[in-house]
């Protein structure tokens, strides 16, 4: 009797052993017919280029895969602050973020190195380091290693420019008193005292209450910007430094990612070369819409001395990095891609 019930227990329930342990989260486990409900969170509002081309990929994923992955889409931060998106993706919760490559300045501090005014000469300079194997590493290890998110595309921004509410400044000397937002960090204040101004850290969502009341007597941002949230309104000048081109990244949980099969991952690679391009045409074309409307509404620009700013950013950013040694090795590296 016992051999009987030992050949039973082999014969009907070894198969059923064998089956659940198949059952595992990963491309191992047949990941190409896995369903995926993701998140993507926005920073800006929904007519801005970045937000549009967010919604629009998110509806491609999914008609591409046949509804097996859905992207739900946040804009306007309504997902909560680049910050708490970053510790959202850690831990897998949220799959996609828009937001900045000095984001990660708390892990690694050289991604601040796109902050910097006057670092590169143009979009097509700005778009050759960030493909560099110098800048792969920096994202793709440093900051892959030490937080557990990709980045996985770089999309253009703007070139910008400083604001003031009553200021047409032409040199840099013009904005010496003048109280300019800035990012509370070490690297986004320099680049304030790099223009010539006295940085006063204030929030995004806190700006334009900030230029409306005089906490802030200027910013600095991009032209679609300044468009998206109506710094216009409370700012009379739009001094033209173009001081920096400005790259945004977007970044995948890489908790996320590993999930997918090797299918899926070319499918999004082959997505986010697609709607990079698609940014880039969209930031250009709203970048001359918004401005040809701020104009017409009031906005004055100013056409300033911009080698007198250049050279004033220059010297401040050399002194201040160019002799520290975290510093220094990596921004020789970086000025030497032409």
């Amino acid at each position: 009797m016992k051999k009987i019930v030992f050949v039973f227990l082999v014969i009907f329930l070894v198969p059923f052993l064998f089956a659940g342990g198949s059952k595992e989260t990963g491309p191992a486990a047949g990941a190409e017919d896995q369903k995926f409900q993701l998140k993507w969170s926005g920073m800006m509002t929904p007519t801005h280029a970045w937000s549009i081309a967010e919604a629009e990929m998110s509806k491609e994923v999914a008609a591409r895969t046949n509804g097996r992955i859905t992207i739900e889409h946040y804009p306007a931060g309504s997902l909560g602050t680049q910050q708490q998106g970053i510790e959202m993706q850690r831990v897998g919760d949220l799959a996609f973020l828009t937001s900045g490559p000095s984001i990660f300045a708390s892990y690694v501090p050289q991604t601040q190195v796109f902050t910097f005014p006057f670092m590169f000469n143009d979009l097509e300079h700005v778009k050759r380091v960030t493909k560099s194997p110098l800048i792969e590493k920096l994202f793709n290890e440093d900051v892959l290693g030490k937080t557990d998110i990709r980045t996985a595309a770089w999309w253009y921004y703007g070139t910008r420019n400083l604001t003031t509410k009553n200021t047409a400044a032409k040199t840099p000397s013009d904005i010496s008193r003048l109280k300019i937002r800035a990012v509370d960090n070490p690297a986004a204040k320099n680049v304030i005292i790099a223009l010539g101004g006295n940085p006063v850290p204030v929030a995004f969502n806190e700006l334009y209450f900030a230029l409306q009341t005089g906490v802030a007597d200027g910013q600095e941002n991009p032209i679609t910007t300044i468009y998206d949230m109506k710094f216009n309104e409370v700012q009379n000048y739009m001094i033209k430094t173009e001081h920096n081109v400005h790259m945004g990244t977007v970044h995948v949980s890489e908790k996320v990612w590993k999930r997918f099969s090797e299918q899926d991952k070319r499918m999004f690679t082959e997505l986010f070369e697609k709607y990079t391009l698609k940014v880039e045409e969209l930031i250009k074309k709203q970048t001359e819409d918004n401005l040809k409307e701020m104009v017409a509404k009031g906005l004055q620009v100013v056409q300033p001395d911009r080698e007198a700013f250049r050279r004033h950013a220059v010297d401040h950013i050399n002194k201040v990095y160019g002799t520290d040694p975290k510093w220094a090795d990596f921004l020789k590296q970086v000025l030497a891609i032409r």
